[in-house]
């Protein structure tokens, strides 16, 4: 069975694994670089396939909660992002958005219309 994550990025996992915890057959070198791929975006939309990319079921709005290993196998949990944390992101999205694309146009726009009002 195959974990995709929303960015495209697969694991093959257990047959155990749920939407809550993911288990994994793995070294103990490749945790950070697991744990550090299940980030709230690519956990707020992720599917389980067969081998073959069979879809098995869809998840969304998770979040990296902890880390169980014994003998080799990595459990990663995952809970559930709450409304607030949802809407905190979308916010810092538009914050985004508006520091790096649209108040920069806006700025342009001026600084355009002042050169051409100066000739």
């Amino acid at each position: 069975m195959k974990l995709v994550l929303k960015n495209g990025t697969s694991y093959k996992v257990l047959e155990c694994s749920t939407s809550n915890s993911i288990a994994i057959e793995v070294e103990l070198t490749q945790l950070q670089a697991i744990k550090d791929s299940f980030t709230i975006d690519n956990l707020s939309a992720f599917k389980f396939t067969t081998d073959d990319g069979v879809l098995m079921g869809e998840y969304s709005d998770k979040k990296y909660a902890y880390l169980e290993y014994k003998n080799g196998i990595a459990t990663f949990y995952l809970r559930g992002v709450n409304v607030l944390e949802k809407e905190s992101k979308s916010l810092q999205e538009q914050v985004d958005e508006l520091t790096s694309v649209i108040i920069p146009e806006i700025l342009a726009t001026v600084v355009q219309s002042q050169t051409e009002g100066v000739m």
